[in-house]
C-alpha cells in the first residue's frame, strides 16, 4: 500500500483552513455592512456514485451564509464510503468544499446554484491480489487531489429556522469523478419574519 505525505497533506489542509478563517473574517465584516445575518447548518445523508462503477452512501454537514442580493457562500465536510459489501479494502473518500452562487427564493421554495473547490482524498483500490468473497483482494494507495465541485439544491422552507431539501452535487477531479445525491434538513434563519 502507497503512503501519502502527510506532512504535505497537513500543511495543505492548515492553508486551506486559515483561507477560510479569512474569508469568514470578510463575510463577517460585509454582513455587519450590509445588515444580513441568514445563516444556515444542514446535516445531510445521501449516495454516491463514481463513474467506476462504484457507489456508497455519504454522511456531511455544510454551513450557509446568505449574502446581500440573494449570494450565497458555504462550505461542507463529507465523507463517503462505499457499501460494506465490496471488494477489500472497501474505498473511502473525504471531501471539504469551498463554493459560492445565488439562492432564488419566495416564502416557502428556494432554489441553489453554487460552484467552487473541494479537496477530494481517500483510499484507492489498485492491483488485483487474489479472488474471494465480493470480489477478491486488492492493493490499494491513498490519494489527495483538487476538484470542481457544482451542487444544485431544492428545498422547502416550511418554518423561519427549518428546511428540507434535495441537494444534486458533483465533484470532478482528476482521480475520482463523483455524482452525489443527497437530503438535507437546513438548521438556523433561513428566512425573515415578513
Amino acid at each position: 500500500m502507497k503512503k501519502i505525505n502527510y506532512k504535505m497533506m497537513c500543511l495543505c489542509f492548515k492553508k486551506c483552513l486559515i483561507i477560510l478563517v479569512l474569508y469568514f473574517i470578510t463575510i463577517n465584516t460585509n454582513a455587519q455592512q450590509q445588515d444580513t445575518s441568514r445563516f444556515s447548518i444542514n446535516p445531510k445523508f445521501g449516495f454516491f456514485f463514481l463513474t467506476e462503477d462504484i457507489q456508497g452512501y455519504v454522511i456531511g454537514t455544510e454551513f450557509n451564509f446568505f449574502l446581500k442580493n440573494n449570494f450565497l457562500f458555504s462550505f461542507d465536510f463529507y465523507r463517503h464510503k462505499e457499501f460494506f459489501l465490496s471488494p477489500s479494502p472497501g474505498e473511502y473518500y473525504y471531501q471539504l468544499g469551498v463554493m459560492f452562487g445565488k439562492t432564488l427564493s419566495d416564502k416557502f421554495v428556494e432554489v441553489q446554484y453554487q460552484a467552487g473547490i473541494a479537496p477530494f482524498w481517500g483510499l484507492d483500490r489498485t492491483t488485483f491480489i487474489k479472488p474471494g468473497m465480493f470480489g477478491g483482494s486488492y492493493d490499494s494507495e491513498q490519494f489527495i487531489t483538487l476538484g470542481l465541485v457544482t451542487k444544485l439544491s431544492f428545498k422547502i422552507v416550511p418554518l423561519r429556522f427549518l428546511s428540507v431539501g434535495l441537494d444534486l452535487q458533483s465533484n470532478i477531479n482528476k482521480k475520482k469523478v463523483a455524482f452525489i445525491p443527497l437530503f438535507s434538513i437546513g438548521i438556523g434563519h433561513l428566512r425573515d419574519k415578513k
